[in-house]
């Protein structure tokens, strides 16, 4: 019988590969932990999970835009 193992989460923004910090958080709470280092990751959505070899990659895109 096969044993069922858990994906562990990567989250990438930009080219930065960035560890999962606590598995029993949501995604949200994983980015709010990011934006103390990322501050531009307080406006960021995210896409995903998509599934590369024994991982669920999470996609964080920041919203660019100009004032004025």
């Amino acid at each position: 019988m096969a044993k069922a193992s858990r994906l562990i989460r990567q989250f990438k923004y930009k080219e930065i590969v960035l560890d999962d910090p606590n598995s029993e958080w949501n995604t949200k709470q994983v980015i709010d932990f990011y934006t103390g280092t990322y501050p531009e990751l307080i406006n960021s959505n995210l896409e995903g999970p998509s599934v590369k070899e024994d991982k669920m990659v999470y996609t964080i895109n920041t919203k660019t835009g100009t004032k004025g």
